[in-house]
């Protein structure tokens, strides 16, 4: 019994101490007390730490400009520099741990949002703890924390450790994978520290791994001009030019990169496959010009004693035999043809015809596998005729294995309109097609719930939303509905609302344009689980790209102020007056790919929280380098509070 009772008494303690550190108001006051009193101590300063604790948890709750939130902003910014003090008095005190915490606090008052516009980051000790916090967390590996302490410190724009924090913030990028990102730093850091051989290399490799060639060239280029010499990047410069089907610059690359010998078979077998396709382009161009194929012909000599070299050593490789037969095929070496027409037949693999046509090889590596461009395009490449556009985007797209049988998705892409004087919306067709191969396969979502139109009139619509209504009214409050429009965006600034323009629809007779305020009330009506909107279009009465809809009365209209209900979450392409931008590069909006490449890196794994925090950050930084401005933003209903934020697309 008495065990009972002092189990029961340490439990009320435990309790009760917790309910006391629980009440932040109790905490501030008691270190207010104690400074007032002499010098804080341990005591007081952990007091503080509790107090910003718990006023920080209060702030994400609190409804926005209510006196609750009033209160909390008080108490954050008094609390703010005594943070900064508390960091100093553990510096002293050699206390590691405690300056760490001290200093990631101090930061993280200034990033509560209601905060945002007190300048907090102009105090002189931000830059200071900010970059401490960053360094400490980084060399602990806690990747994830750094690159929040790095922004926070870049975002103050002091210069003494910027150079340092750009590194610090791409190699966090880089150890999490997170290729897109950590390109995207290192290519706007290197414009402004062209030298700095680490950025330039964590760079190239970011590139490489998300397939963005464009910013993997410039950086080798600044590369290759601080180390010409440097084999590595010789051998990236060819792999770029391989992807480009500049095959005779890739094998001069490659020339650099096996010369002085101790190059590796792989590396042999990239230059000699280079050699070969770039015969087979000027050998198939030549016959169907009737012109004399000399220029091949020399490009073939080069290539045959490598691939010969190559299959030496690989002798199971039919590719490169393969290769080889039309090396000898062309140069009218018939001895030489038989021989490896002999070596494809032991390896059961097609053997090569006296004259026949050679097809570009694929494949740089020795493989058992035939793995050849077909002749049809083969010619187009070699006449000059462009490839169609495939962004990394499209391919490898996440195959989840999920059933989500309570999901229903409407995708509308407008790209064309009725109306021949609205200007199309490039690529606009091309993002829905994908954004549905990510619902099927990726979220889940079965094929028949995946409602896809193109160039949709007003009716169709319409329909496509009352299919969602329909769907929602048979299992009331279960059903998780996405809806994700491509298009125009139409602002009507005297009476503040916003329209979506359907395929028929006239710029300025809002008649013929769908509500954007009625769409939202549609789904509040639903009864839907949850509702997600992806709107890749600006209300700004800008067109996708540069310029106008119509003339420019709306080009200083910000965009009607039109929110979501109910429990409706919206993404949004674009801020105020900025234009949704196409990324001609990837052959979608901007929006669009961002969205897109960050479902294919989480495989819809991600919160919505942080999918608007990556979208808004990820295109932001994109379009700065383009010195463009374009702001995505996320909107949640209101009475959602803060619970859509953990909210997942594949829950």
């Amino acid at each position: 019994m008495k065990k009972f009772i002092s189990a029961t008494l340490s439990i009320l303690i435990i309790s009760l101490a917790a309910s006391a550190r629980s009440n932040p108001k109790a905490d501030l006051d008691a270190f207010r007390s104690a400074s007032a009193n002499g010098t804080p101590g341990v005591s007081a300063y952990e007091s503080l730490y509790r107090a910003f604790e718990g006023y920080r948890q209060m702030a994400a709750t609190v409804e926005p400009r209510s006196d609750m939130e009033r209160q909390c902003r008080s108490a954050l910014l008094e609390i703010y520099p005594r943070l900064a003090d508390g960091a100093y008095f553990y510096a002293s005190a050699n206390d590691k741990e405690a300056v760490l915490r001290f200093a990631c606090a101090y930061v993280d008052v200034s990033l509560v949002p209601f905060l945002d516009s007190d300048g907090l980051q102009r105090s002189s000790q931000y830059p200071v703890l900010s970059n401490l916090a960053a360094t400490n967390l980084y060399n602990r590996r806690e990747y994830e924390r750094s690159i929040r302490y790095f922004q926070a410190y870049l975002e103050s724009g002091d210069p003494t450790n910027r150079e340092r924090a750009f590194e610090g913030l791409a190699r966090c990028y880089f150890e999490k994978k997170d290729y897109g990102y950590a390109a995207n730093i290192c290519h706007q850091a290197t414009q402004f520290y062209p030298r700095n051989w680490n950025l330039l290399i964590i760079g190239i490799e970011s590139a490489g791994h998300n397939g963005n060639d464009s910013e993997m060239g410039q950086m080798l280029s600044r590369a290759i001009a601080l180390q010409p010499g440097h084999k590595g990047l010789w051998e990236y410069q060819g792999k770029l030019h391989e992807r480009q089907k500049r095959y005779v610059d890739a094998a001069a690359a490659f020339e650099r990169v096996c010369a002085g010998g101790n190059a590796s078979l792989d590396q042999y077998s990239h230059l000699a496959f280079n050699y070969y396709n770039a015969a087979t382009l000027l050998y198939t161009k030549a016959m169907s010009e009737g012109r004399a194929t000399t220029e091949a012909n020399a490009m073939f000599k080069k290539a045959a004693p490598l691939l010969k070299t190559v299959l030496d050593a690989k002798p199971f490789a039919a590719n490169v035999a393969r290769a080889l037969a039309f090396c000898y095929s062309a140069t009218s070496d018939a001895t030489r043809l038989q021989e490896a027409n002999n070596t494809l037949a032991t390896l059961h693999s097609p053997t090569v015809d006296f004259g026949a046509l050679p097809t570009l090889e694929r494949n740089y590596t020795p493989s058992v596998e035939l793995n050849p461009v077909s002749a049809a395009e083969t010619s187009s490449i070699a006449r000059g005729e462009p490839d169609r556009l495939i962004a990394d985007v499209d391919i490898n797209i996440p195959e989840t294995g999920l059933k989500r049988n309570n999901t229903c998705v409407v995708i509308i892409s407008n790209e064309e309109y009725y109306n021949k004087d609205i200007p199309k919306v490039d690529f606009a067709r091309r993002d829905g097609e994908i954004f549905r191969e990510y619902c099927r396969k990726t979220l889940g979502v079965p094929d028949e719930q995946i409602h896809f139109c193109t160039d949709a009139p007003m009716g169709i619509m319409k329909k496509e939303v009352d299919y969602l209504q329909r769907r929602c009214g048979i299992d009331p409050g279960k059903v998780d509905v996405i809806f994700y429009y491509a298009g125009h965006g139409l602002p009507n600034p005297t009476e503040s609302r916003s329209y979506l323009l359907p395929y028929d629809g006239e710029n300025g007779d809002y008649s013929t344009c769908y509500d954007l305020e009625h769409l939202y009330a549609q789904f509040d009506a639903m009864n839907a689980r949850s509702v997600t909107v992806f709107l890749d279009a600006c209300f700004s009465g800008r067109k996708r790209g540069n310029g106008m809809i119509s003339a420019g009365r709306y080009v200083h209209k910000k965009e009607a102020d039109v929110k979501a209900k109910g429990n409706t979450v919206v993404f949004s392409a674009a801020s105020n007056d900025e234009a949704a931008l196409p990324y001609d590069e990837k052959g979608h909006g901007m929006f669009t790919y961002h969205l897109l490449k960050i479902l294919q890196e989480s495989r819809g794994d991600i919160t919505l929280d942080e999918l608007g925090r990556r979208l808004s950050h990820d295109v932001s930084l994109k379009v700065m380098n383009m010195n463009k401005k374009q702001t995505p933003n996320v909107h949640a209903a209101a009475g959602l509070g803060s619970s859509w934020k953990s909210r997942r697309l594949i829950d």
